[in-house]
């Protein structure tokens, strides 16, 4: 009878060590999830060489300043051919966009580096984000 009750008694202690390992393993969910993008900034940097064999730069950060807003900030540089040879081109701007949220999916609607516009659509795995094409942009 002795025994049975010290079994009784590890099993219900076993259910409630179980439970709050279960309901604390939960707890951080929230920072995977879409939702956990507004005031943060997530970067993606491409360094390479083209078909010419120059070097280029290109850095694209992402910022979302509220539930619905954001910013995107381009910079680098990259060579144009001229009659006299190849110059480097370099470029720094910054755009104001929008963007809703589904679950991990982040679209930020008429992305405003798009030529023809369009949207970039965003899967969000907590420490970064990925588009479509695989690019990868760090939470900074």
């Amino acid at each position: 009878p002795k025994t049975m009750k010290q079994i009784k008694y590890l099993l219900m202690a076993f259910i409630a060590l179980f439970t709050c390992i279960s309901f604390s393993a939960c707890s951080d969910d929230d920072d995977d999830s879409a939702q956990g993008v507004e005031n943060h900034s997530y970067q993606r940097d491409d360094i390479k060489i083209d078909g010419d064999g120059n070097p280029e730069e290109y850095h694209v950060r992402l910022t979302f300043k509220s539930s619905s807003t954001c910013e995107v900030k381009c910079w680098g540089y990259d060579w144009i051919w001229y009659t006299s040879g190849y110059k480097k081109n370099n470029f720094n701007e910054t755009k104001s966009c929008s963007y809703s949220v589904s679950g991990n999916t982040i679209t930020l609607h008429n992305y405003p580096f798009y030529a023809s516009g369009g949207n970039l659509v965003l899967t969000n795995y907590g420490s970064y984000l990925q588009d479509k094409g695989g690019d990868i942009y760090a939470r900074k």
